[in-house]
């Protein structure tokens, strides 16, 4: 006898346009080329990976799955740890559904559900815009609007949802509907930040701004690369919050632990500035006075300012994933204990000594306030998040790292009583749904509103 699953996928291959390809053979190239993601943890083996190819398909798909009571996950970009599924189900791919267009008179980008920030960034720049978009290439652009959208640009922007101006979306019965600020105004008011959980959405679009936001007539940044050796630590500590501190300088300041080649544990402190290069030098003279072992200061264009990620953008056969908590202020205490919790991790797992430990601060206020929309996101009052990367080569240790991953951010959340818990959504679905979604009218209106637009679950339980 068949199984719900098998008999579905029958159904769709006689369903969807040609276009639309079904690989239910976990041996044949093309399936395990679709499987590759960003990382292996917790990685399952789905019963099909279905690469859609045009949003007629997805609803189709979503209706008979919803009908057939076979769950699914969605992928665009391979990054989310949850694009993965057992053979109870499948993996939806929309990695196909790439259109990016620009409107330069409107100064709007719609982009479909595959495309990622490396598909975005020059054709917007090209029209003199740019969005508030993820530092990586390879992320999927819908993908983490949905969640919110962290980014360095978030204090002159906001996040990359409060840029959400319309939405097509896929509803659990698989219909297609539209969200915007004048129709299912409540549905585009959970779709900024907590989209995944309501629907599929195969297109989007989102208000960008002009590459002058960046204070250059050239649309490019300062960026900057000091590297300390952790006995620095201290005096590296006793500087940060004097930099960021001047809320008014258009800068953006990463404090960061990580173990480069040969190994050894450095304090390394990535920074943007949105203005001339004079400025910065000037802005960041007190960390370069402590004479780093390593400094580099460029301009560089917002076009190429990603690439320096690529290399950890790389997919297959790693395992890896994030961490964190919000925190009220850097704290140069608290960064000197989570070198204990660095130094600990290296220690008793000596294969994770690739994780990096970092301190994420936003805490530049524009002259120009921000009118930004109410919404799902909940966390416009943390300026400071502790981010958690964990490296690591061995699967066998993922169920240790877990915990270690938990004892750090409790510790961060305890330590920083003067906010409510806060964790980025995008990092996590296993913490509180308080942490992630703040503030019980919030919470609440959610649970409303998934209750309409997602009453059986299709898109994961959460709310319900």
């Amino acid at each position: 006898m068949s199984s719900p699953v098998s008999s579905l996928l029958s159904e769709l291959k006689s369903v969807v346009s040609p276009e639309t390809k079904v690989y239910d053979d976990p041996h044949s190239a093309e399936f395990n080329a679709l499987a590759v993601r960003w990382s292996d943890t917790d990685i399952k083996t789905p019963s099909a990976i279905v690469l859609v190819a045009n949003e007629q398909d997805v609803s189709a798909i979503v209706r008979l799955s919803s009908a057939a009571g076979v769950p699914f996950v969605c992928r665009s970009g391979g990054n989310s740890p949850w694009s993965t599924i057992g053979p109870e189900g499948f993996v939806l791919d929309l990695s196909n559904l790439k259109k990016v267009t620009v409107n330069s008179e409107n100064s709007t980008v719609t982009v479909q559900a595959g495309a990622i920030c490396g598909d975005v960034v020059a054709p917007a720049f090209d029209a003199g815009l740019m969005l508030p978009l993820a530092s990586a290439n390879a992320i999927g652009v819908i993908s983490i609007a949905l969640g919110g959208g962290s980014s360095v640009f978030n204090p002159m922007l906001g996040t990359l949802s409060d840029n959400m101006l319309h939405a097509r979306v896929v509803t659990a019965k698989g219909e297609i509907v539209e969200a915007s600020d004048s129709t299912n105004t409540d549905l585009l008011w959970a779709l900024r930040g907590a989209g995944q959980f309501f629907g599929v959405v195969t297109e989007a679009t989102f208000q960008a701004h002009p590459l002058s936001t960046l204070g250059t007539h050239d649309g490019t940044l300062w960026v900057g690369t000091l590297i300390f050796p952790v006995s620095k630590a201290s005096e590296v500590m006793e500087v940060i919050p004097s930099i960021i501190a001047k809320s008014s300088v258009p800068a953006w300041t990463l404090a960061a632990l990580a173990s480069p080649p040969p190994g050894e544990t450095r304090v390394i402190v990535f920074a943007y500035y949105f203005g001339p290069a004079e400025d910065a030098e000037v802005h960041y003279a007190p960390l370069k006075a402590l004479e780093p072992l390593v400094f580099t200061g460029n301009m560089v264009s917002l076009r190429d300012i990603a690439k320096a990620q690529d290399a950890q953008c790389e997919k297959g056969a790693f395992h890896r994933h994030f961490g964190g908590a919000g925190v009220s202020k850097f704290k140069p205490e608290l960064f000197s204990e989570l070198i204990q919790h660095y130094e600990g991790l290296k220690q008793k797992f000596p294969g994770a000594a690739g994780s990096v430990f970092a301190f994420d601060c936003k805490t530049h206020v524009p002259t120009k306030t921000l009118n930004l929309p109410d919404s799902a996101y909940g966390h416009r009052d943390v300026k400071v998040w502790l981010n958690l990367l964990f490296n690591y080569n061995d699967a066998a240790l993922a169920s240790d790292i877990r915990v270690v991953q938990n004892d750090i951010e409790e510790w961060a959340k305890s330590s920083n009583p003067e906010i409510p818990p806060a964790t980025y959504q995008n990092f996590s679905r296993d913490a509180p749904v308080e942490h992630r979604y703040r503030g019980e009218e919030r919470l609440n209106k959610l649970r409303m509103l998934k209750k309409i637009w997602d009453p059986s679950g299709i898109f994961t339980k959460e709310f319900l």
